[in-house]
């Protein structure tokens, strides 16, 4: 289990990305829809820009609203819910051990109960983060792969093996800008109020973005008063929060982009495990392999942090390091490193005194349960010294 502030640190980085991803989403795919939709002639050049005015927006009035950091808040705890189950049933946790399957419950139990506490510091945060600043304003071509490494996730979550990682950087994303446009379509007046101050947030950003286009003042006038049209329509509904209009502003063109967005992940996600898997057939016995030295001497690293470890969550991370060789270097002792250190987890992690289904808590209650049944055992050899003590007695007065 991590430590509360290594918790706190993944929380962080978690809703660092999420923060950057809705930021991406709204310069690119989201940002794109909208302005089709509501017939932005200078769309293009403003996408090909960067919509930087835009993501400026989200970076303050968006996620420094109250209305919008509660929506966000609610959308990041239902995310982790999601990422939660959806992991536990793909084809990465087949193989999962039972404590291995509890130790990831854990852990989202653990991120949802700190974000009802501290997400909303950890976004302000996040507002000002340096990184954040840079990637969404900086760099025209964001590639995720190298923020995720810029923001150290890799660290965080290494005792919970890579397939876990990969699950969180591929889907991520994808699960907030879903739940989040969930939170902002939900007829209810909390959510309500967060879809007018988002609806505004984006006019203005366009209206921003339109404004620093260097083009034609005829486009630019003409798109300025589309613009005026919608804001007027904006303030005439913007304190109806008690219920939503038949045709809302921008939430077909939300919807849309989202969707697009999902699908778009999901294709690459599988065009990626296809490749990966081609790869492997086609590269076979051609794999670069490591000399007998350097495997030899990667084993003893490995043993040496099964001796050093102090708890079960340093033992898996040995183990899942001698499993990752155990396919291309199938030797004996690698084979025998491994059994060493399950037979160490088993004895920091007594799973065989619980019930098969038994959940953390349970584990928890361990030493409880072991000292009562101690106790009782030790009153009923007490008892039973003092009945035959006194039996003892008695017969030998009888006799005597």
């Amino acid at each position: 289990m991590l430590s509360n502030e290594r918790t706190l640190s993944l929380l962080g980085t978690l809703a660092t990305a999420s923060v950057m991803g809705i930021g991406l989403a709204l310069g690119g795919a989201i940002g794109a829809t909208v302005m089709a939709g509501i017939g932005i002639n200078l769309s293009s050049t403003i996408i090909q820009n960067g919509s930087l005015k835009l993501k400026e927006r989200w970076l303050n009035d968006g996620i420094l609203n109250h209305d919008i950091q509660k929506a966000l808040i609610r959308a990041f705890i239902k995310s982790l819910s999601a990422l939660e189950s959806k992991f536990l049933a793909s084809e990465q946790a087949v193989d999962l051990r039972s404590y291995e399957r509890a130790s990831i419950r854990s852990l989202f139990r653990e991120l949802r109960d700190k974000a009802q506490t501290n997400l909303y510091e950890t976004l302000l945060k996040a507002r000002l983060d340096g990184e954040v600043q840079h990637y969404l304003l900086g760099v025209p071509e964001t590639d995720m792969d190298e923020v995720w490494d810029a923001m150290g996730l890799d660290e965080f979550v290494a005792p919970y093996g890579s397939e876990f990682r990969n699950f969180i950087r591929e889907n991520l994303l994808s699960e907030i800008l879903f739940w989040f446009n969930e939170e902002l379509k939900t007829d209810d007046k909390d959510n309500n109020k967060a879809w007018r101050a988002f609806q505004r947030m984006l006019l203005e950003g366009i209206y921003a973005d339109v404004k620093a286009v260097q083009g034609a003042q005829e486009e630019i006038s003409r798109d300025l008063q589309k613009l005026d049209l919608i804001n007027g329509q904006l303030s005439e509904v913007q304190d109806i929060i008690d219920r939503r209009l038949p045709d809302e502003l921008f939430q077909q063109e939300l919807e849309d982009a989202v969707s697009e967005i999902r699908s778009t992940i999901q294709r690459i996600d599988d065009t990626t495990q296809r490749i990966d898997r081609n790869v492997v057939t086609l590269l076979g016995n051609q794999k670069e392999r490591l000399s007998e030295d350097n495997l030899r001497g990667r084993l003893s690293q490995i043993r040496q942090k099964m001796i050093r470890a102090d708890n079960p969550w340093e033992l898996r991370e040995a183990l899942y390091e001698v499993e990752a060789l155990l396919p291309d270097y199938p030797i004996a002792e690698a084979r025998q490193l491994k059994r060493q250190i399950e037979i160490a987890l088993r004895r920091e992690e007594p799973v065989e005194m619980c019930a098969p289904s038994a959940s953390m808590a349970d584990y928890m209650e361990l030493p409880t349960k072991m000292y009562r049944r101690s106790s009782k055992i030790g009153w009923l050899i007490l008892i039973t010294i003092i009945v035959v003590t006194v039996a003892l007695y008695l017969l030998f007065r009888w006799i005597f």
